[in-house]
Formats: structure tokens, C-alpha cells, sequence
């Protein structure tokens, strides 16, 4: 029989996200601990925010701006039956109290904005964690994606597909 964590991975896609979970499960053993609330600032469809709540996160919450990806993720809360929500809007001015958050997460977002928007984003986290609360931002690493691509696109040759076509998830095709 198969965990909640494990059933939640085989629905999804295999993605740089999930890649990134199975490899560093130690740390978010690490870091996530009961009854603490965690938010996830651009959340997308929640699946970060969702590991968390399935490793033992007290409450998580999820911010986006994509209305679309929050009703996928809400979805995700309800199905796991965890605790929090998710919120839609910008995560320069997040409609939560201050200080209301043990820690925060951020995967594949920040480089996906500008800096002036980066500093604002920054300060409204730092205004809504708890004091001694911690961000942990995921980014992508280019080379990786530059060699993923290149397998991804070789592989499609073989298989005598178009090699444009491909993209990694969470970057911009070419």
C-alpha cells in the first residue's frame, strides 16, 4: 500500500519538482515540523506546498497569481486532506497577518521575476514569517536544464519526433 506521498507523486508528471523532492527528502524532514504553518510563495499547482503538508507541515498556504494553478492545488488540499489553503494574488502585498508563518518555501519562481519585484517579495515574506522563521527558495540550475534539454531533444531524434517541440517544465521553450 502505497503513502500519501507516494500516491501524490504517481499522479503527477515526473517534473523538475518532483526530482527535486525525491533527492532532498532528508532536508524537508529536516525543516518541516508539526503543528508549524508553512507558506509556499508562488505555489503554482501546490506540489511543494503539498510534500510539506504530507510530511507532517502543520498548515500549509500557497500564493499565486495563477487562479487556475490555486484551484488545482485547493483540489490537492481537500483530496490529501490537509490543513491550510491557498490564496490568489501578488506576492508583493499577501493578505496574511504579520508574523503568521514558521517558515516559508519558494520553488521555480524567483527567477522568473524582476529585481525590483524580488526586493518587494522579499520584504512582505520577511513581513509575514515569525521572527527566527527561515525562506528556502528552490531555483533551477542552467546547466542542468541545458543538458535535460539536450537529452530530452536527442532522445526525440531517435525516435524520429520533432526536437523543437520539448520543453522543461517551469522554463521558456526556445
Amino acid at each position: 500500500h502505497k503513502s500519501k506521498t507516494e500516491a501524490f507523486v504517481d499522479k503527477k508528471s515526473r517534473s523538475t519538482e518532483e526530482e527535486f523532492f525525491e533527492s532532498e527528502k532528508h532536508f524537508f524532514y529536516k525543516i518541516i515540523k508539526d503543528n508549524q504553518k508553512i507558506l509556499d510563495v508562488g505555489c503554482a499547482d501546490g506540489a511543494m506546498m503539498i510534500y510539506c503538508g504530507l510530511l507532517g507541515g502543520g498548515e500549509v498556504y500557497g500564493y499565486d497569481l495563477n487562479f487556475d494553478a490555486i484551484k488545482k492545488a485547493s483540489e490537492y488540499l481537500k483530496k490529501y486532506n490537509i490543513k491550510g489553503e491557498v490564496r490568489c494574488g501578488n506576492a508583493k502585498n499577501m493578505d496574511f497577518p504579520e508574523e503568521y508563518f514558521d517558515k516559508a518555501i519558494s520553488s521555480d519562481f524567483f527567477e522568473h521575476i524582476n529585481d525590483k519585484d524580488k526586493v518587494e517579495i522579499f520584504r512582505e515574506i520577511n513581513r509575514v514569517l515569525k521572527h527566527g522563521g527561515f525562506l528556502v527558495i528552490k531555483t533551477p540550475n542552467i546547466n542542468w536544464l541545458r543538458l535535460s534539454l539536450f537529452y530530452k531533444r536527442l532522445g526525440a531524434i531517435v525516435k524520429f519526433k520533432k526536437p523543437f517541440k520539448i520543453v522543461i517544465p517551469h522554463t521558456y521553450g526556445e
